[in-house]
């Protein structure tokens, strides 16, 4: 889990900071409102491959970082924006990855 994004990922696409901004500091408020230790907030050039517009939380400890889909950035509006990433903060704030690992492996 820790090789892919950090070596990986980073060989098959580009992931550059989401600029400073309106967007930036909503989706920081958010991430600061369930605890979410933030340390960056990527846009990946996801529309390369794919019409799909996803968002994706990755890290360990207290290096956790928010990657955007640039297809989710160019198609929906910032509050639409901040709704998925809501969705995606649900997921990490009832530990929904760590009960489906346990799942899958038990």
């Amino acid at each position: 889990m820790w090789i892919y994004p950090n070596f990986i990922a980073p060989l098959l696409n580009k992931f550059e900071d989401l600029e400073e901004g309106d967007l930036r500091k909503k989706l920081e408020k958010l991430a600061e409102s369930v605890n979410y230790p933030l340390k960056k907030i990527y846009v990946m050039d996801a529309s390369r491959r794919t019409a799909h517009s996803n968002a994706y939380l990755y890290g360990f400890g207290k290096n956790k970082r928010i990657v955007l889909f640039d297809t989710l950035v160019k198609q929906l509006d910032p509050p639409q924006i901040e709704a998925v990433l809501c969705h995606e903060l649900g997921h990490w704030k009832m530990s929904h990855s760590i009960k489906n690992m346990i799942v899958a492996f038990t």
